[in-house]
Parts: structure tokens; C-alpha cells; sequence
């Protein structure tokens, strides 16, 4: 048996074993796991475990953990590692594997989703999004790939690869003598439990040449309302440099609205859940007026994400929601398409307000 840590135990069992013997649980009684444990003994532990049969045990650490991680929140006490996981496995392997060397060899890029006054059509703002530029795959988007690297404890170092990705970027763009529009970055709670993350984003900053004011940061409502004192004074330092700190994915989180008001925010992000029943589900249309009165009464901007037909704009814009992203107006864009359509923007904005002038 390997001992994982306190709780949980990988039992190895060298030969053919039948499984029904296994899971035979053990007498309500029982709480500890005997000093031996005899083949087809009616005994069986109380715990949670992962289970294989094998002849080559000194490969099975990691076969053990699959079905562990499966056991962490359910009921079952034990469960046995399958084909379909060791298939499954062999799948998320390789692609750790590729994802650790495309962070090394310049297949990631940043794409940015422009963030809209819904009155004047200008940009107001983008979304930076990071996009993984597979040599066999294509262009793979970021659902496709972040839930592994959270699960291989690689968004710490994807996290600081955006946010110095996204400095060099801006500083390129104003040697250039373009000024773009405030960048958001969504910053993850495994970078923030990094020892002195706010020195390295000013360090980047920096670096670069970037005005604080041209970069924001967004964290989920739920890491930053009960992150502690740490995490908001990490924030509240953000924004003494003039960096904006952005909540998104509120409402759909368990933050409690008395801790609201102290949080160091700018701008609340309304999910595209509640945008994507807009207007005809009346739950999402009450959620949307709330939040929208919440941050008038916080004095914070807010932003509606998600935003795919004109029919929610509309919705949004009559609710005193004045700031947009999503598919309606445009998908994320390449740096190089970004500046082509944000000229065109430009263009588009100054002779609207010339004809109403």
C-alpha cells in the first residue's frame, strides 16, 4: 500500500484478484485497516482509495491518483483505476507535456476582445485571451487546455507568461506611437498565492515602458471575497499605481454582499450566464438591473460580458449598462487584426460625431 498523505492509501495487489472481494465494505465498527489484510477476507476499510491490480506496481503511483482525484467529494470509498483512464491519462500526459514546451518555444499568443461604449461605438477597453498555436492542432482555445494546466499546476507559469506577453505587447504598441486601450488580464489565484506577484506585475510594467493605467487586472468574486487581508492588500497596492482591479463572474460565486464595499474594485463584470437570457428570462433581466443599480450605488463602472445579439444590447443599454464585450460587436482579435480594426473604429466613431454635431 502507498501512503499518500493522512487519508488516502493506493493498495497494490500483485496478481489476480477479484474485485467483488475488494469492495466488500467493512462492518460499521470498523475504523482501522488491520495490520494484514488476507485475500478474500470479508474486512475492508473505511476510507478512500484507489485501486489496480497489476503485475508492474512500480508504475502505478500516478494510475492510483486518477481514481483518487475522482473520490475527493463523493461518497464512494474507493474506486478502481480502468482502461478508459489509463487511455484518458495517456491523453493529458501528452498534452502537459506539449503545453510545458509551448510555454518554452513562442506557441502561445495573446488575442484581445475589445470592450465597447455601447453610445459612442469606441473601444473602452480589452480582454486579453490566450491562445495556444498547436504545430499538428491548429489554433487550440483556452477551454480546451486551461483546466490542464490548472491540473498540472502550470497556471502559475502561464499566468506570468500573459502578464509579461501582455506588457511586452503594450510597450511594443506605444514605441510604435500607438496608444491602445486599457488591457484586462485575468489574474489566477495560484499566481496571487505566488510570493510577491505585485512586484513582479510593476517589475513587468517597468520593464516595458507600460503606464500602470494602460493594464488592469480581474480576479473571480469568489477568490477575492474570501482570499483574507493578504489578497486585498495585494489589490488595494495594484490600485495605488493606478492599476484597475476588475470583478468578473459576479453573481455567480457566494460572496457575500456585506463584504462588497470594502473590496479594492473598480469594475464589476456582469457573467455572460445572466447576459445570455437576456431579455426574455426574467431572473436573469431581475440579476442584470441588480447588479447594475449595485454598481452605481459602489460608484464602480460595470461591463456586461457575453454580449452575441442586439436584442440583449438593447436590454443592457435601457438598464444603464453602457459598457459591453462579447460576439455581437467582435470575437478576439490578433494583435495585428487589433489594430486594423481599432483604427477603422476610430474612423468610424469621430464621423458619427461629426454628422451629430
Amino acid at each position: 500500500a502507498l501512503n499518500l498523505n493522512i487519508h488516502f492509501h493506493i493498495l497494490f495487489l500483485d496478481g489476480c484478484v477479484r474485485f467483488r472481494w475488494l469492495s466488500t465494505p467493512a462492518p460499521p465498527k470498523q475504523t482501522q485497516l488491520p495490520t494484514y489484510l488476507p485475500i478474500g477476507s470479508d474486512n475492508f476499510w473505511n476510507g478512500k482509495g484507489g485501486l489496480r491490480g497489476s503485475p508492474r506496481t512500480v508504475t502505478l503511483s500516478g494510475m492510483g491518483r486518477t481514481p483518487l482525484n475522482k473520490l475527493l467529494g463523493s461518497s464512494i470509498s474507493y474506486r478502481f483505476y480502468t482502461r478508459d483512464m489509463q487511455e484518458r491519462d495517456g491523453q493529458r500526459l501528452t498534452i502537459e507535456r506539449e503545453l510545458c514546451n509551448a510555454l518554452k518555444s513562442l506557441q502561445l499568443t495573446l488575442y484581445y476582445q475589445p470592450q465597447l461604449c455601447i453610445g459612442t461605438g469606441k473601444s473602452v477597453g480589452l480582454e486579453a485571451l490566450v491562445r495556444w498555436n498547436h504545430p499538428s492542432q491548429g489554433l487550440i482555445l483556452p477551454g480546451a487546455f486551461l483546466p490542464l494546466a490548472a491540473d498540472s499546476h502550470l497556471m502559475e507559469k502561464l499566468g506570468d507568461w500573459v502578464m509579461n506577453e501582455a506588457c511586452r505587447q503594450v510597450g511594443e504598441w506605444i514605441a510604435a506611437g500607438f496608444m491602445p486601450p486599457p488591457i484586462a488580464l485575468n489574474v489566477t489565484p495560484e499566481q496571487l498565492n505566488q510570493k510577491g506577484f505585485r512586484d513582479r506585475f510593476l517589475s513587468a510594467l517597468a520593464k516595458y515602458g507600460v503606464p500602470p493605467a494602460q493594464l488592469r487586472v480581474e480576479i473571480t468574486e469568489s477568490y477575492l471575497g474570501n482570499g483574507g487581508e493578504k489578497t486585498t492588500e495585494i489589490f488595494r497596492g495594484l490600485r495605488s499605481r493606478g492599476i484597475k482591479v476588475a470583478l468578473y463572474g459576479f453573481g455567480t460565486g457566494f460572496l457575500s454582499l456585506d463584504k462588497l464595499p470594502g473590496l479594492p474594485i473598480d469594475i464589476l463584470k456582469i457573467d455572460r450566464a445572466f447576459v445570455a437570457g437576456l431579455p426574455t428570462d426574467g431572473a436573469s433581466a431581475l440579476i442584470v438591473e441588480l447588479i447594475i443599480k449595485l454598481s452605481r450605488m459602489l460608484q464602480v463602472e460595470v461591463i456586461a460580458e457575453g454580449v452575441e445579439h442586439g436584442e440583449q444590447l438593447q436590454h443592457l443599454w435601457g438598464a444603464g449598462c453602457h459598457q459591453v464585450q462579447g460576439f455581437y460587436y467582435q470575437a478576439a482579435l490578433h494583435p495585428v487584426e487589433l489594430i486594423t480594426w481599432l483604427e477603422g473604429k476610430e474612423r468610424a466613431a469621430a464621423y458619427a460625431a461629426q454628422s451629430l454635431g
